[in-house]
């Protein structure tokens, strides 16, 4: 357990004696440490695009002694080199870099991969690529009817799709939950004001998925749901079951939707209309002062 008071105050001081505090958090966004010193860091941050992270550190100090990070990030693959004489990542983790700095909001970001170089069994550093958080949003379907998916799962050793007589199998056997999928044609459509229509879609998709999953409480992501008030232009979105961020990011810059994505901590302000206790991605969708 994470006692987050003293970890906001060793956060606070980190800021007050180098200007940042720069850590690695775990799958549910938890810290689980403080990164080395910075060599470099580039983290532009755009609208209603994801961002990218690219950060290098030092992880072996003068004296020779690795920091942990490494036993996070590379570890598994320590010792195995590619072709290209660098050390080959772990990738089959989530793993988040959070930054702080005085006066800004927290910005965290989804490591995709990480760069060692340095001694096969000994790196000097590491340089760890990501994506922001809006990003998360592609890992699931815009879903064109939600209330169909369900939560019971059947075994499937062999896709239904074709004669049975073919004998062609799954490699490895599958659960599988019944769904509906919309098409276009069929017009499964949202209408109404942009930031609303959009806040509609993503907060549904999202509901749906958790909820075949058989997560209800907790949600690790959820969706900020107080409007900004301003004046919204109306569209339509037909959602077509695709990666939610790519059917949602034209339509919300045509309309000068902002949506973005931040992890709230306890001890971070509160979100209205959200209880939220545990490490939590917060989606926000407004609507811009001004449409473009």
């Amino acid at each position: 357990m994470i006692d987050w008071t003293a970890h906001r105050k060793h956060r606070e001081q980190a800021i007050a004696d180098t200007g940042q505090w720069v850590g690695l958090l775990d799958a549910d966004g938890s810290p689980l440490m403080d990164l080395p010193p910075v060599v470099s860091m580039v983290a532009p941050e755009t609208r209603n695009d994801p961002g990218s992270l690219e950060l290098t550190v030092l992880c072996r100090s003068s004296r020779g002694i690795i920091h942990p990070a490494v036993t996070e990030l590379v570890a598994k693959q320590l010792g195995v080199l590619s072709p290209e004489g660098k050390l080959v990542p772990v990738a089959d983790q989530t793993r988040f870099v959070a930054i702080e700095r005085a006066g800004v909001p927290r910005r965290v970001y989804w490591v995709t991969h990480t760069v060692a170089r340095g001694d096969a069994d000994a790196p000097a550093t590491l340089t760890i690529h990501g994506v922001g958080l809006t990003k998360l949003l592609s890992r699931f379907p815009a879903m064109s009817a939600p209330t169909t998916w369900q939560q019971s799962f059947k075994r499937f050793e062999r896709d239904w799709v074709g004669p049975e007589n073919t004998k062609v199998v799954f490699s490895q056997p599958r659960e599988l939950a019944g769904m509906k999928m919309v098409t276009v044609a069929d017009g499964a459509t949202l209408d109404g004001p942009a930031e609303a229509t959009i806040r509609r879609l993503i907060t549904e998709s999202l509901a749906a998925a958790f909820r075949v999953a058989g997560i209800t409480k907790d949600l690790p992501i959820q969706v900020a749901a107080t409007p900004t008030g301003r004046p919204s232009p109306r569209i339509l979105l037909r959602p077509t079951d695709g990666p939610l961020l790519e059917e949602i990011a034209q339509p919300a810059a045509a309309a000068g939707v902002i949506i973005t994505a931040r992890m709230w901590w306890p001890g971070d302000p509160p979100v209205t209309g959200l209880a939220l206790s545990l490490p939590t991605v917060v989606v926000a969708v407004e609507q811009a002062k001004e449409t473009p």
